[in-house]
């Protein structure tokens, strides 16, 4: 093997380590939420906030890491917000009251949002062919760790205390940062931004204007916030609408992300055989579409029939095997749209990362925070609002083909 594939796969490993560090940190203590809440003698929605403070934090961080990569480089950058992390993560566990630890966590998730670099060396290393395929490896570890970061929270409460899941963390953190000192070169390629307002405002502008990157990004946070709000409100609807035990409710969440996994491996596969991703991305709405709408259906009758109704066990089979259908049809949506966001802005790259990253972060926060507030204990609620989630997707990926239409498509370019 070439010293340049050998840099390439090294590259990709740090990369899927960088991505996977922040989502740790965002689901591995949800377990432990109850027993957050009664340290801190708050209320449970106030438990719940540290949550949403860690999304808007991720918002906010990604808007200053990416650009400063524009400026000085992607290594320092990447050390600096890993730093910031593991600091915050050691406030975390030492932290006496709730308005310090709200504080600590959204310092954690601002430098945390350093892993939004990883678009930029994406893009700064990576070929359009290459890129899918990282796209969709990354997919995979993105849709895994927050479910095993959730298991490994959960075995830590059994045992343990809610505040030992930071110390795990700032294991990772120092591996992480020791593996970015030895292994990471630094990617940034050409010129480097400068400093200057106006050239920081000219690469800003050439940013906002691509809707390549606009739409992409909607339809991320779209996609995103679906998946967070099944994680945070979801469990509120499985477990007090639906009756199911908290287990069942975790087998749900384990078996969405497998799909996810396995529709990112399973995307690439057909791009790279040649089909465009724009059917991809179609069957994947598709495939949303139809299970939300069987969903509902299955809903309305089970609560309105009185002559023919499903049993209790046969509407909990469909309600998870639609889910999990509604998983891996997402992941044939957002797979193409991270690999494709940056593709117009090599020489911005840090800058449109950054634009990408707070787009669909702040989608995915509010479409959480809107079905948070929108609770309720009728069962038609959440998986409607889902519906809706999804037809916006489907006709923002109509626009998006639309504006591609002349240009050439990957199958194109890859194609044997």
């Amino acid at each position: 093997m070439s010293e340049r594939l050998i840099k390439k796969s090294q590259i990709f490993q740090l990369v899927v380590l960088i991505v996977v560090l922040p989502l740790l940190a965002e689901s591995i203590y949800a377990p432990g939420l109850p027993a957050l809440a009664e340290s801190f003698s708050v209320s449970d929605g106030i438990a719940e906030a540290t949550l949403s403070i860690y999304l808007f934090g991720m918002s906010v961080g990604v808007l200053f890491w990416g650009n400063l990569s524009d400026i000085v480089g992607r290594k320092p950058v990447l050390l600096s917000g890993f730093i910031l992390f593991l600091i915050a993560t050691i406030g975390c566990y030492f932290s006496g009251n709730i308005y310090m630890f709200l504080l600590l966590r959204f310092a954690q998730a601002f430098g945390g949002a350093v892993s939004c670099v990883t678009q930029s060396i994406n893009r700064d290393v990576f070929d359009q062919k290459e890129r899918m395929a990282l796209s969709s490896r990354i997919g995979t570890a993105v849709s895994v760790a927050p479910a095993v970061g959730a298991m490994l929270g959960g075995l830590i409460v059994q045992y343990s205390q809610w505040r030992e899941s930071f110390l795990l963390l700032m294991f990772v953190a120092c591996f992480t940062l020791s593996c970015l000192h030895i292994a990471l070169p630094e990617t940034k390629q050409g010129s480097y931004l400068s400093l200057s307002p106006r050239a920081f405002y000219k690469a800003t502008m050439s940013v906002l204007k691509d809707n390549n990157l606009v739409l992409n990004g909607m339809i991320i946070g779209l996609g995103l916030g679906i998946l967070y709000a099944f994680m945070s409100e979801g469990s509120f609807y499985c477990i007090n609408n639906l009756k199911w035990s908290s287990q069942a409710y975790g087998a749900v969440c384990a078996s969405g992300s497998i799909a996810y996994a396995m529709g990112c491996r399973l995307s690439d596969q057909m791009i790279q055989l040649g089909v465009s991703f724009q059917r991809v991305m179609k069957l994947g709405t598709t495939v949303m579409l139809i299970s939300y709408v069987v969903l509902l259906l299955l809903l309305f009758h089970h609560s309105t029939s009185a002559q023919v109704r499903l049993d209790s066990a046969h509407l909990d089979i469909a309600f998870s095997v639609l889910w999990t259908l509604s998983c891996l049809g997402l992941s044939f949506v957002l797979t193409p749209c991270f690999a494709n966001a940056l593709e117009n802005q090599r020489e911005n790259a840090g800058v449109a990362a950054s634009a990408l990253a707070f787009t669909y972060n702040i989608i995915s926060a509010t479409v959480n925070l809107t079905i948070t507030y929108l609770h309720s204990n009728e069962r038609m609620r959440m998986p409607m609002i889902f519906l809706v989630i999804v037809l916006i997707i489907a006709v923002a990926c109509d626009i998006l083909y639309r504006n591609q239409a002349k240009r050439p498509v990957i199958a194109d370019i890859i194609a044997p």
